[in-house]
């Protein structure tokens, strides 16, 4: 929301050199940037709410790369999520393209 957004924004403008010399040479930066901004200011600010994603990753899963890239084999794992979630993370078409026609298939009749 805006005010979420005005204390983000005052917290860079506060922090800007600090914030661009640790980032500067972080791993994809322009993916954690603003969530590690909010999560350092929901600690001392309780009015901030974070919402679930609507994107479904799974992060969870052992003796493979995360996050996981779907295959064939997920399909079962891919249809019971809930229907808040709308989409997915992360598929390869080189590497199991299979997937992405069975969820057609299977939501797009």
């Amino acid at each position: 929301n805006t005010e979420t957004i005005s204390k983000v924004d005052a917290y860079i403008s506060k922090n800007k050199e600090d914030l661009f010399s640790f980032f500067k040479y972080t791993h994809c930066s322009d993916e954690i940037f603003f969530q590690t901004i909010i999560n350092t200011l929901i600690k001392t600010d309780s009015s901030i709410k974070i919402e679930d994603s609507i994107t479904y990753v799974n992060w969870f899963r052992k003796k493979c790369p995360l996050p996981v890239t779907f295959n064939k084999d997920d399909l079962s794992e891919l249809i019971n999520q809930p229907a808040s979630k709308l989409f997915a993370r992360k598929f390869d078409n080189i590497f199991d393209g299979e997937i992405l026609d069975l969820l057609d298939k299977n939501f797009f009749f």
